[in-house]
């Protein structure tokens, strides 16, 4: 059977012809090198082996014949990273596409990935063609950790831009200590200043201690998308999906939290140099709190704030429940390297939401929060508002009942309306669409006993009417308001067209333009609350034959009665009603006087 073996190539006159039986050996040349030079092909130039038997045998191994399961697990040069954190739950980083990963945990000394990790970092990545997937699987132990199921990180940080990062079950948190002489959290925790088209990952869990580690009190998280230089085209707007946010801030050195709040200062600040495409949260609250020490902890005093800090925002969806949530252009600088705060700006107004034409977004396009919606503030400066849905209402009723019959509410988890605080401020150029529902459903019974069970025997028969929908809330258009629909009840609220809110927090004169409400409807009462288009109360009392009616128009239906109970509106007006110039429809004006609420 004749050999398939490929002979090495020779020269033309040294190849193997027809009628010779062996190959011509190579020229002598070949074997003849200068002095000093080093014959390859000397045995005596290889150095003998000496065998140690106190070592173990070095060779390579080549990982043909592995199992996928056992390939998956191997280092693949910055490709594929997998790890495992302290509860046992494994995790793995896969990145596509130009770049590589370099990742390192809270104990980086000990040559694996075997806790919670530090920083994920993303190297050589281009921003249209790098992917980054990151997934945990939970662990099969039988142990009580609030945290099986995620893995926690402190920093997430790509110097350029990335098309997507989408870590499931990954958390940002505190892991490792603060650097020495500097307070905790210092810098931005997630920092890609070239742009990100998507970022997801499960939540953000922060616990700020006012009292700090003796070097200041703890920084907030900054997750900064974009170079402030440099702002992000229209076509990188990133899109943004956080399952939940819990901003907790505590003083360690006092046991009862009581007299904290309300937190103002930023402590989880989202910012996006340029527009956002969209937010998408599931929650934004502060941590849960045990049953037996809610008392310590009221939802006022430990909330801290959640800001957005944009251009634009096309769409903002908060599937649950929003507690100290803004979302505007202006805000405080984020945090310097060195861990004290940024200088502030000469002009401090302008670092301050809702204070002048540049604190605002340009235009706000679509807002739905989901679950109820407590001190919560939106403010757009320069285009259209579109659409904003308050699904289970604007302003937390807890703690503010209406009759005694809603007494008894634990004062821990009181609402911000019942401290004399607002509950949601919407402010805009113009407001396309309002929708409010409420925030929670009431169940009455029949006053006759004839009549309580009057379908089953032995079962009570509810009937169900809404609560109050806005509670300490204000929704201002410096021009007009096209629709406004709520089902429930206003309570020292306030619906105003042609009014200027930043004139208002500088002293001036806030109603100003000509306005209309193109259709309002509310299946609910007025409770010191008023609707209006460009009417001036000029004693702030609502009614009372001191008014001035300028040129606003509404139009609409008032399925409910009004009650004045003497209190102040969210805009230090007293009063309640409809008012404006001209009215079409059933939108009756209340009075001054005092009347006990239904």
């Amino acid at each position: 059977m004749a050999s398939k073996r490929i002979r090495p190539r020779l020269e033309r006159k040294n190849r193997h012809t027809p009628g010779s039986n062996v190959d011509n050996l190579e020229r002598r040349e070949m074997l003849t090198l200068p002095p000093g030079a080093v014959n390859y092909y000397s045995f005596d130039f290889i150095q003998p082996r000496t065998v140690n038997p106190g070592l173990g045998r070095n060779f390579v191994t080549h990982p043909i014949g592995l199992g996928d399961r056992q390939l998956a697990r191997l280092d693949n040069e910055g490709r594929l990273l997998t790890g495992k954190d302290r509860d046992g739950d494994e995790y793995s980083l896969i990145l596509h596409g130009p770049g590589k990963l370099v990742v390192t945990d809270a104990t980086p000394n000990d040559g694996s990935l075997d806790d919670d990790l530090d920083t994920i970092q993303i190297i050589g990545s281009d921003p249209h063609r790098t992917y980054v997937t990151g997934q945990v699987t939970a662990t099969a132990r039988l142990i009580d950790s609030p945290t099986v199921g995620e893995v926690r990180f402190n920093h997430l940080i790509a110097s350029k831009g990335v098309q997507s990062i989408i870590l499931n079950g990954f958390t940002l948190s505190t892991t490792v200590n603060s650097i020495a002489g500097q307070p905790r959290n210092t810098g931005p925790e997630i920092f890609l200043p070239g742009g990100v088209k998507t970022l997801s990952f499960h939540a953000i869990n922060l616990i700020a201690d006012v009292a700090g580690n003796g070097f200041g009190p703890d920084q907030g998280f900054e997750v900064v998308i974009g170079d402030p230089t440099t702002p992000l085209r229209k076509q990188q707007a990133p899109t943004i999906q956080i399952d939940h946010i819990f901003n907790t801030v505590i003083d360690s050195s006092l046991g009862l939290q009581q007299g904290l709040g309300p937190r103002t200062d930023t402590t989880v600040n989202i910012l996006v140099n340029g527009n956002v495409h969209s937010l998408n949260i599931g929650s934004a609250t502060g941590a849960t709190i045990n049953g037996g020490l809610e008392f310590f902890f009221p939802r006022v005093d430990v909330t801290g704030r959640t800001s957005l800090r944009a251009n634009a925002v096309n769409r903002l969806n908060v599937v649950g429940s929003a507690r100290n949530f803004t979302a505007s252009r202006a805000g405080k600088p984020f945090q310097a390297q060195n861990g004290q705060n940024a200088p502030a700006p000469a002009n401090l107004n302008q670092t301050q939401i809702f204070r002048s034409g540049f604190s605002g977004l340009k235009r706000l396009n679509r807002a739905t929060f989901g679950g109820t919606a407590d001190a919560v503030g939106l403010d757009v400066s320069g285009g259209e508002i579109g659409t904003v849905k308050f699904l289970r209402g604007a302003g937390d009723p807890t703690g503010k009942p209406l009759n005694p019959t809603e007494y008894g509410t634990n004062g821990a988890q009181a609402g911000y309306p019942s401290r004399g605080l607002t509950g949601a401020l919407v402010v805009g150029k113009r407001i396309k669409k309002v929708v409010v529902g409420p925030s929670r459903l009431i169940l009455q019974t029949g006053q006759d006993p004839d009549f309580a069970q009057n379908q089953t025997q032995g079962q009570t028969s509810y009937y169900p009417r809404p609560g109050q929908a806005l509670v300490n809330a204000a929704i201002v258009s410096a021009t007009s308001i096209g629709e406004v629909n709520v089902v429930g009840i206003s309570q020292q609220s306030e619906i105003v067209a042609g009014y200027d809110y930043r004139s208002f927090v500088n002293g001036l004169q806030a109603v100003r333009a000509k306005s209309h409400i193109g259709e309002f409807r509310q299946r609910g009462d007025l409770v010191d609350s008023v609707i209006s288009s460009t009417y001036r109360p000029n004693d702030n009392i609502y009614g009372n034959g001191n008014d001035t009616a300028g040129p606003g128009a509404i139009n609409g239906r008032l399925n409910g009665r009004v009650y004045s109970t003497g209190q102040q509106t969210v805009l230090r007006n007293f009063g309640t009603g409809v008012f404006a110039r001209r009215k079409s429809g059933n939108l009756p004006s209340g009075s001054p006087r005092l009347s006990d609420p239904a």
